[in-house]
């Protein structure tokens, strides 16, 4: 249907790095469209997300000729780091600053709740399947660039089975950019594709 993580190596090469994580949705969203003319694309839809609550999803693509939805989350979290690109084919001038995301417990618990609405909305739609998607360049969210220590967020917290089931989940290379002071600054990414 979607091939997420090609999309991602496809931007990759375009947009290597973001100032948010709006740019991070939107530039997706872009890309997707661009490989996927049969969808529309709706960003920040409000739907119920629980048996009582609402929320805004990131991205949701709709199949035109299937009917079918695609419901993603976004996350992008990252380290302090300022990255200049000067003008090329590819890039333009731009510089990059990038804050401190701090509270990596709390970023982590954050994702897992992303995780949860999304299995709701798989559950509660018939036709429809999801993604939960992490990029950051701060290694505190892995261990030796391809373990998921998402398992380990915290022994009282319930895991979603998104996470904890047996798909092969590892963070993947997204890009590597030079900062302003020569230091290679790499992005890894996880896609966990929702469970019902």
């Amino acid at each position: 249907m979607i091939d997420i993580e090609k999309v991602l190596k496809e931007l990759a090469k375009k947009r290597p790095v973001f100032h948010s994580e709006a740019d991070f949705q939107h530039a997706l969203a872009w890309e997707i469209r661009d490989k996927y003319q049969n969808f529309d694309i709706r960003l920040e839809q409000r739907l119920l997300i629980s048996n009582e609550k609402f929320g805004y999803i990131d991205l949701i693509l709709i199949d035109k000729s299937q009917g079918k939805k695609i419901f993603i989350e976004l996350k992008y979290k990252t380290k302090n780091s300022r990255i200049e690109f000067k003008k090329t084919d590819v890039y333009d001038d731009e510089i990059f600053e990038l804050k401190n995301h701090t509270a990596h417990t709390d970023n982590k618990k954050l994702f897992y709740h992303d995780i949860d609405r999304l299995e709701y909305l798989v559950r509660s739609n018939q036709n429809s399947e999801a993604y939960a998607i992490f990029l950051t360049n701060s290694h505190l969210y892995y261990k030796n660039g391809s373990t998921n220590c998402l398992h380990t967020y915290k022994k009282d917290t319930i895991v979603p089975k998104s996470i904890s089931s047996n798909q092969n989940l590892a963070w993947l290379d997204y890009s590597a950019v030079k900062d302003v002071c020569g230091v290679e600054v790499l992005f890894k990414c996880l896609v966990v594709k929702i469970l019902k």
